[in-house]
């Protein structure tokens, strides 16, 4: 009976014991389960969601865009094959000229490309151009097919379609790339004239028929040069998102730094020896500066535009000094510091230069300013003036003219149209006006600050007093052919 007894507790645990393991047996496929089906979900929200393992959609499109800009110069050698076969179709003529292809690469590589990276300012539109067309292509392409791992695969089920066996080889990402550009190769030309317009200043003729001819040079050169150009940018666009920070700075920074002046102009000055110059605004003023001088007192003056200034004529020096190293044919100053910066990049390429005409398609600043007719000018009002206070028209038109010619030794003002202006003042609009060589209106408005009244009769008698001695120079022309006439009847 003991043993029975303590036996029971034993029995008891026991099946209690058997029992969990029961209720753990049946249970544990439940948990099994379960364990097996949150991985699962948490897998397929991670692949319902990849935003997180790629980088923004600007900064893809930015990638795109300034790596295509980079790779600019190297478009013409790219292409460079192609458009030996378009202008030369004929093979053994070709290979006459420029060669077989691998001659052509060779020069294209070894010497066209530094040369074009040297002066890349003069391509600064043009990448600008390929790199906004093929960031909004991207952006379009993406947008269309669901984000780029998306975008490659479409890419990938069209490969077996048309693509050729290189392109195969690079992958999905090649044909991304060739599809971009293409789209930039057909675009962005048509925007070159426009930008360079607008980057330089300059008129451009339009280049749409140029374009359009060279559309079967352009076309494969963006073709490969997009396939070439996929591969390298997938992983940091489609790959991690830490690549593409250092991508974006890598690229854009090579832009800036690649399409930068490679020659910064400098402001014209006196004494700058023989280049290209832009003209700032505070230079611009000073060359138009003229010497003017005080009808009453006679003092001397710097005209700054339409205003006078009591400097005793420091300004107008000054402009005098800046338009003889001006009249410089050595010294190419610009009114826009674009011009100035076309001008040096075209210096590099003088074939370029021929073809443009860069003497039509830039002009030199040139200050349209006559100091002696404004001079004489205000010998006009000092004489008007004098005649004002009783001195005879013709010794005031004498002692105003030596009143100023002795104020500036410089001027050469000879015979003074005294009467001819006071007829333009009352009547500007006339032809008396347009021929006599002073400022009618600045006359006009000096006479009214010094107080003198033109008569409104001056027109009349101007006119009067012309025809009196047109009529009296045809009586002297004809008495002078009389008297010829009669001499040689003498003669004989």
């Amino acid at each position: 009976m003991l043993l029975i007894s303590r036996a029971r507790p034993l029995m008891r645990g026991f099946a209690l014991r058997s029992g969990a393991l029961r209720s753990c047996a049946v249970k544990a496929p439940h948990k099994q389960h379960t364990l097996l089906l949150r991985p699962a979900r948490r897998l397929s929200d991670a692949a319902a969601t990849p935003r997180s393992s790629v980088a923004p959609f600007p900064v893809r499109c930015t990638i795109v865009g300034a790596a295509t800009a980079v790779a600019t110069p190297l478009f013409p050698v790219i292409g460079s094959y192609r458009l030996a076969c378009y202008l030369v179709p004929n093979k053994g003529a070709r290979f006459i000229i420029v060669g077989s292809a691998a001659g052509v690469f060779s020069f294209a590589i070894r010497d066209a490309l530094p040369y074009l990276v040297d002066h890349a300012e003069l391509m600064a539109p043009m990448a600008l151009a390929n790199g906004a067309v093929a960031a909004v292509s991207y952006g379009a392409l993406e947008a269309i097919n669901g984000g780029p791992a998306k975008l490659l695969d479409r890419a990938s089920n069209m490969l077996p379609r048309f693509a050729p066996i290189w392109l195969k080889a690079a992958g999905p990402a090649a044909v991304v790339g060739a599809g971009i550009g293409l789209a930039t190769a057909l675009i962005a030309p048509y925007t070159y004239a426009t930008l360079t317009e607008l980057h330089f200043g300059v008129e451009l003729p339009s280049t749409a028929r140029f374009v359009d001819r060279l559309v079967p040079v352009t076309v494969p050169t963006g073709f490969v040069a997009g396939a070439l150009l996929g591969p390298v940018l997938k992983p940091a666009i489609a790959g991690s998102p830490w690549l593409a920070a250092p991508a974006v700075l890598f690229f854009a920074g090579g832009a800036l730094y690649l399409y930068r002046d490679a020659a910064p102009v400098e402001p014209f000055a006196v004494g700058k020896g023989p280049g290209a110059y832009y003209v700032d605004e505070e230079t611009r003023i000073a060359a138009s500066s003229v010497p003017r001088v005080d009808a009453v007192t006679l003092q001397i003056e710097s005209q700054r535009g339409a205003e006078h200034i009591e400097d005793g004529g420091a300004l107008a020096s000054k402009g005098a000094a800046l338009r003889k190293a001006l009249s410089d044919r050595s010294v190419r100053a610009y009114a826009d510091a674009r011009h100035a910066r076309l001008d040096v990049a075209l210096a590099r390429f003088p074939f370029l230069a021929s073809m443009l005409d860069d003497r039509a398609l830039l002009e030199t600043f040139s200050p349209s300013v006559d100091p002696q007719k404004a001079l004489r000018t205000d010998a006009v009002a000092r004489a008007a003036l004098l005649a004002s206070r009783g001195v005879a028209p013709r010794d005031a038109a004498r002692r105003a003219r030596r009143d100023v010619e002795a104020a500036v030794p410089s001027a050469r003002l000879g015979a003074l149209p005294v009467a001819a202006a006071l007829a333009a003042v009352v009547a500007p609009d006339s032809d008396v006006a347009r021929a006599v060589d002073v400022n009618v209106e600045e006359l006009a408005a000096l006479l009214q600050n010094h107080g003198v009244h033109v008569p409104a009769s001056a027109y009349d008698d101007h006119v009067v007093d012309e025809r009196r001695r047109k009529a009296w120079r045809l009586v002297g022309a004809a008495l002078l052919t009389a008297m010829v006439a009669v001499a040689r009847e003498m003669m004989m």
